[in-house]
């Protein structure tokens, strides 16, 4: 049973939390408890810049409930510029610490989310005392990669009506996850609005209405009409169906 984030005030409960995060999967139990010691939760109001592109490698951020919106802002002016979401159990800057990388991305929360932070001092220690986190770490990101290249190709394939399709189901799958109770529907997007997202593809007003229509009559979402009316997801095996059918 879900609970909600405050409850993780301690950390033999963030530690059992951990265990349900792919990157602590199969983690030695004294590894998890001693970095569930290092992790101090932190709630971010929406809109909240989390990574700023060319910053030093010094904190990651662990998210526990939310959607966080990636982007290389380097592309701005590219329709299909680099971006991605990430949602519950998704990490961000992670390798950056142990590479001692600068970020070469943005991140900010689209919604209120709650992280864990941690220091690049703590979470570089666990990761060399442990060669299971290492394994996990390496396999989230090749899996992360191979996620995000898919979608910027099938973005790159589509219509306009599957460039939406597209976008919901990549927006879906980040919050597949549920760790805390803090959401009653997290697929129920009162943060994105069809102009907004219309803008931010370039793909037009009529040609988001129109895939709007069509998704509203295949039942893969409802709703969406305007800021009062939220769009939600609603069946995202449709949505994938959708998507697929669009490719050029």
């Amino acid at each position: 049973m879900c609970q909600p984030f405050d409850y993780f005030n301690t950390a033999d409960r963030r530690s059992t939390l951990l265990a349900r995060v792919p990157l602590f999967e199969g983690v030695e139990l004294d590894v998890r408890n001693y970095i569930a010691t290092k992790f101090t939760p932190r709630m971010l109001p929406a809109r909240s810049d989390i990574v700023t592109v060319g910053e030093s490698a010094d904190r990651a951020h662990l998210i526990v409930y939310g959607i966080v919106e990636v982007m290389n802002t380097e592309q701005q002016e590219n329709p299909y510029r680099f971006m991605a979401y990430r949602g519950p159990g998704a990490h961000l800057r992670t390798y950056g610490l142990v590479l001692d990388q600068r970020a070469t991305y943005s991140a900010r929360t689209l919604v209120e989310c709650g992280v864990f932070e941690i220091r690049k001092a703590d979470f570089v220690e666990c990761y060399e005392r442990s060669t299971r986190l290492t394994r996990n770490l390496l396999a989230y990101y090749v899996t992360l990669l191979k996620a995000e290249f898919a979608y910027r190709s099938a973005m790159l394939q589509s219509d306009k009506t599957g460039q939406i399709a597209t976008t919901l189901l990549q927006i879906a799958d980040a919050l597949s996850t549920r760790l805390v109770s803090n959401e009653s529907n997290p697929l129920r997007l009162s943060w994105l609005t069809q102009s907004e997202l219309a803008q931010h593809l370039n793909v037009g007003r009529d040609a988001a209405v129109e895939a709007y229509k069509r998704m509203r009559s295949k039942k893969a979402i409802k709703g969406g009409y305007d800021r009062a009316n939220h769009l939600e997801i609603v069946d995202v095996d449709i949505l994938r169906k959708l998507s697929l059918d669009s490719l050029r």
